[in-house]
């Protein structure tokens, strides 16, 4: 029994040597520490960054552009950075086995690859779970997934990589990142639907619209783009938009299913 552990042992070390030889030209060059500086800040700054610029592109399918949202530095903060945490948590979640793999192509330590095995079980399970949530919306998972990939790749990069190809993953991840939300709207603003709706600020959530001054008098009912910190900016079953400003005379009321008594105005 003891025999056959320690053959299965060696196998898989010798196949994981094998595989990590492919992988050590991307490791094993000195690097230049001021430009590795550099390319770490730039590409921090971009994934700091990145969940504003899917908002723009939300705005932008949306036809509407919030001055007021964006000059709001504090909500903006709160709401940005708790999407970014989230993205990170769950891009390790479901590629954590990657910077594990080259931490033992730089390392060679065996007893990384246990930890490899683990992660990479953890991550298809889980990554199992998430396709049956998704289920038919194949497009977004595939959007979802690369950018959590490319998140992954950052890390990975700078912190095993050579400053080649840590500059060249850091490249290509960048054009990705950016040339993909413009070329299909649809799946990248539904990142930022999912949190906007998590926050009760638009999203398309269903909301029924009334003026407090004239009795509750029904203004409509419509979906919910954005609540930003000076307007409101609404849908209406005709796909037109309508922007209300916000003030004490105006009530918000949050519905889970439309009234067909209260219909939004042609």
């Amino acid at each position: 029994m003891n025999n056959m552990l320690s053959r299965i042992k060696h196998k898989l070390i010798s196949m994981f040597e094998r595989v990590a030889f492919k992988f050590y030209p991307l490791v094993a060059s000195a690097y230049s520490t001021p430009l590795r500086l550099i390319v770490t800040f730039a590409s921090s700054v971009l994934i700091s960054f990145y969940t504003v610029y899917i908002f723009i592109v939300y705005m932008m399918n949306n036809k509407i552009f919030s001055f007021d949202m964006l000059k709001e530095t504090f909500s903006m903060s709160v709401f940005f950075y708790t999407n970014l945490i989230m993205f990170v948590l769950f891009a390790f979640m479901f590629f954590g086995s990657i910077p594990v793999f080259f931490h033992y192509v730089k390392s060679k330590k065996n007893k990384l690859i246990v930890q490899f095995c683990l992660y990479l079980f953890l991550n298809v399970v889980l990554l199992i779970v998430f396709i049956s949530i998704v289920k038919s919306n194949y497009g977004l998972f595939i959007f979802l997934i690369s950018f959590l990939f490319i998140i992954v790749m950052y890390f990975t990069a700078s912190w095993f990589f050579s400053i080649k190809a840590y500059l060249i993953t850091v490249v290509v991840g960048t054009l990705f990142l950016l040339f993909v939300p413009l070329l299909d709207q649809k799946y990248a603003q539904e990142l930022i639907r999912y949190g906007l709706k998590n926050f009760g600020t638009g999203g398309e959530i269903l909301v029924s619209v009334s003026n407090i001054e004239k009795n509750n008098e029904l203004i409509g009912t419509y979906k919910l783009i954005l609540l930003s910190p000076d307007n409101i900016y609404l849908k209406s079953d005709q796909n037109k938009t309508l922007i209300i400003p916000r003030s004490q005379n105006i009530a918000i009321e949050y519905l889970s299913q439309p009234n067909p008594t209260k219909k939004a105005p042609k």
